[in-house]
């Protein structure tokens, strides 16, 4: 290949020349063969007569070297080549070279689609939302649907590097906070031991019939005590844990308006899906966390939600925090929201549903295993129990 190549070279160097001369070509040919070569030998074991006309030597050479007839490919491995025509997330909004030429790589890119789709060739366009769907999202985004190869071709070459550099900045950006996302939640479960974690698991599950249903009394008939027994604190890391009450204070379970009044003002800011904005919610992030350690959200202490998610205060989906779908049928599985910040969505949701059914959750009355009477509500009992069973050691096993 090369050496034909080389007489090629040759002819196309003494193309327009008319005072060339067959001696010129024949002296370039043997100064171009290189000394030991297979070229060089064939090139001085020729006759003289052979070696005197460049048409004499340009036969011997061919009848030597024939051109190779390369196999044409078929439509199935053309198809194959377009689909790997890969454009990748570090070269966007970046320049490429090609064949010597700085180009930007999104152009670079689109020119041998074009190539590539002419040698198909596909004049439906029945593959382009195949290739579309192969961009990185930033170029994905951006683009629209087209009918012809020509068309998307175009939108891809008319596309403004600015927007295509800022809308991929901003991506970079998630990623980086979803992965600083990742190693903190990495790094706390690294600091609890196993009877935490296992104790905050208990906390959050509710009780089956494995535990003794408690006696209920029936509140009219049985006179209320002057003095409530004293009941067992919630975990923090329970949903539903309200804070301590001030001192000489009795505790009065609060209406569920009053809760939501709360979820509105206690709001965090809501940071648009810019690199500042992203910036800015991993600064809310590292705050809640280094205040609030390993602790769930709570009806008084909200989570941060991500950039370019609606306010809990909307109907929208708990897994993403965008509208127009349910949480179970949640088309942005790439995408989901921080398991806290689904929670705290479960919360505000919960306490917004029942605003207007007039449904406060009733005290109910309950004997102790001492025979006393208690008023408490029967999810909090259910939490109640489980705490008790930490604090008396059932989590770490028999001290035997």
């Amino acid at each position: 290949g090369r050496t034909l190549r080389t007489i090629n070279l040759i002819e196309l160097h003494f193309i327009g020349k008319a005072n060339a001369t067959d001696t010129d070509r024949i002296a370039t040919l043997k100064l171009s063969l290189k000394t030991g070569s297979d070229a060089h030998t064939w090139f001085k074991g020729l006759d003289n007569t052979t070696r005197s006309t460049w048409a004499g030597l340009k036969a011997a050479f061919d009848l030597r070297w024939p051109e190779r007839v390369i196999a044409a490919k078929t439509t199935e491995e053309k198809t194959s080549t377009l689909m790997v025509a890969e454009l990748k997330s570090k070269d966007v909004g970046k320049r490429v070279t090609i064949n010597g030429v700085e180009e930007w790589s999104h152009i670079a890119w689109a020119d041998r689609v074009e190539h590539l789709t002419g040698a198909i060739p596909d004049s439906k366009g029945l593959l382009i939302n195949q290739v579309r769907k192969k961009l990185p999202r930033t170029m994905h985004n951006l683009l629209g649907s087209h009918s012809s190869w020509m068309a998307f071709c175009q939108a891809v070459w008319d596309l403004p590097i600015k927007c295509i550099q800022e809308s991929n900045a901003a991506e970079q950006a998630c990623i980086k906070v979803t992965k600083e996302l990742e190693d903190l939640k990495q790094n706390i479960a690294l600091q609890q031991t196993p009877s935490k974690a296992l104790a905050g698991t208990f906390c959050n599950i509710s009780i089956g019939n494995s535990l003794p249903a408690p006696c209920l009394l029936n509140t009219q008939s049985t006179p209320a005590p002057s003095m409530p027994h004293p009941k067992p604190a919630l975990s923090a890391n329970n949903p539903f844990y309200t804070p301590p009450a001030a001192a000489n204070s009795t505790y009065v379970e609060r209406p569920w308006a009053e809760c939501w009044a709360d979820v509105e003002q206690l709001a965090l800011p809501i940071h648009p899906n810019t690199p500042e904005g992203c910036n800015l919610y991993t600064a809310q992030l590292t705050d809640w966390i280094k205040k609030h350690g390993s602790a769930k959200p709570n009806k008084t202490c909200p989570y941060p939600l991500c950039p370019r998610s609606l306010p809990v205060t909307s109907n929208n989906c708990w897994s993403c925090g965008l509208s127009g779908h349910m949480t179970n049928s949640c088309p942005n599985q790439h995408s989901k929201a921080p398991e806290n910040e689904t929670q705290w969505r479960s919360i505000a949701a919960t306490i917004k549903c029942n605003i207007g059914r007039n449904t406060e959750i009733p005290t109910v009355n309950f004997i102790a295993d001492n025979g006393a009477i208690t008023y408490t509500m029967q999810d909090k009992y259910k939490a109640q129990i489980i705490v008790k069973w930490i604090s008396q050691g059932k989590v770490d096993g028999s001290s035997a």
